[in-house]
């Protein structure tokens, strides 16, 4: 299954935090996002971003987000970030038509309830069922994807809320099916 990223949106979530939380560390960022995104999936039935999360042994880790760090690929959002050493900070201002009031709403909670946690603290809240789930899936495989239905199964999502997720991730299969026969 292809899927298209949405890179602006990315660069958009991560200027964000960073605006409002100035220099942090790249767990800070990475866990601050994927606490956001299981408020907002558990909520709303849909992640911030379609970024995809790998369960790395420090927890989840978003992979575009990550390769943009490490100068691999995204130059559209490497450059807007300065690193140095451990620690990211944003260079510009996040374009603020890119994100949602909802994903602006927990963006914020998750900010607030986990900027001043410390780097192992974050690590070890982030190793939920989810990433537990992803790491058992191919024990041979480092970058286990984590699958959207475990977070929003972690995060206590209704059994509804799990229902629509399942649809929806459906359709854009088939939607991706599709599309490469155009």
């Amino acid at each position: 299954m292809s899927t298209i990223i949405d890179t602006q949106k990315i660069k958009a979530v991560a200027l964000y935090i960073l605006q409002q939380t100035g220099p942090i560390s790249f767990i800070h960022l990475w866990k601050i996002l994927y606490f956001a995104e299981m408020k907002h999936i558990s909520r709303y039935g849909r992640p911030i971003t379609d970024d995809v999360y790998v369960a790395m042994p420090k927890g989840p880790v978003p992979s575009i987000l990550c390769d943009a760090k490490n100068g691999n690929a995204y130059s559209e959002i490497s450059s807007s970030l300065e690193i140095k050493g451990y620690n990211i900070n944003g260079t510009e201002r996040p374009d603020m038509d890119e994100l949602s009031k909802s994903d602006i709403k927990c963006l914020s909670e998750s900010i607030q309830e986990n900027l001043h946690k410390s780097p192992e603290e974050l690590s070890t809240l982030s190793h939920g069922t989810a990433y537990k789930n992803a790491r058992a899936k191919n024990l041979n495989k480092k970058n286990n994807p984590i699958d959207w239905i475990d977070i929003a199964v972690e995060a206590g999502a209704p059994s509804g809320m799990i229902e629509y997720i399942h649809e929806r991730q459906d359709i854009h299969r088939q939607l991706a099916n599709d599309s490469q026969f155009c």
